[in-house]
């Protein structure tokens, strides 16, 4: 059998240097948030519903009425993503979420900001050198201020970056339909797969010796087969997860 070599992905540094965002910082973030290191949102991934009640409940999504998983995903100003969080059960709030995540424990420098949705009230729990925008609440106001207005346009066309990012991600197709239980032992790696590939890092694409050969998701754990492989029949690419190991 041909051999497929995969690299391990978990040394792989996707969060950029503020100097490296100085650089490359679009003109519209650049004008009203310069500061911006990161803008964050949630994605919920659909998933079979288990017979357990309580199990069901931990699942359970108000926001998207499903079982669902959520992850956090963060992408800089230039809008790659750069931090990936696992996947956590989807009635899990995006506050707890954030200090579950990791996100909290990144090397921010000082004066950064991070740019959310207004769910995310986590101002009190960033490092005290980093700063929250998120859109104004209307609070016991009849009506928001022209100023609060305009702020929240602001950032809803720039925190509009993330949301593309996301379905980015979603263009694969891996999570098109419900997730099986059966598949949760392995799905955090199959989330990485899609994730990693928008990051454009070329080490993540491997391509097979043979091309009439086929890997499937039982040969490779975390594989989503039927829907990873490109079923060209001069060209075939497997996006590999990290955990594999070289298949003889």
């Amino acid at each position: 059998m041909d051999k497929l070599y995969v690299f391990e992905t978990c040394h792989i540094n996707i969060w950029p240097s503020r100097e490296l965002l100085n650089e490359t910082i679009p003109e519209n973030f650049k004008a009203k948030y310069p500061t911006t290191r990161v803008i964050i949102d949630c994605n919920e991934i659909r998933c079979e519903m288990p017979s357990s009640l309580l199990l069901n409940g931990e699942l359970f999504s108000s926001y998207n009425h499903h079982t669902t998983l959520k992850a956090l995903v963060g992408i800089s100003p230039k809008g790659f993503l750069t931090f990936i969080g696992q996947l956590y059960t989807g009635s899990i709030s995006n506050r707890e979420i954030v200090e579950r995540s990791g996100f909290l424990n990144l090397p921010f420098s000082n004066g950064d900001s991070v740019m959310a949705d207004k769910g995310f009230t986590i101002e009190d729990i960033l490092p005290l050198v980093v700063s929250l925008n998120i859109p104004p609440f209307l609070g016991m106001s009849d009506q928001m201020s022209a100023e609060d207005v305009i702020a929240t346009q602001e950032i809803a066309s720039l925190r509009i970056h993330v949301e593309r990012a996301i379905n980015k991600v979603k263009n694969f197709l891996i999570f098109e339909g419900v997730i099986p239980l059966s598949l949760f032992g392995v799905v955090n790696q199959m989330w990485c797969v899609p994730c990693f590939a928008t990051c454009r890092i070329p080490l993540l694409v491997f391509k097979l010796i043979s091309s009439s050969h086929i890997v499937t998701s039982r040969q490779v754990i975390g594989l989503y087969s039927y829907k990873m492989i490109i079923s060209n029949p001069v060209k075939k690419y497997n996006i590999v997860p990290r955990y594999c190991t070289k298949l003889a």
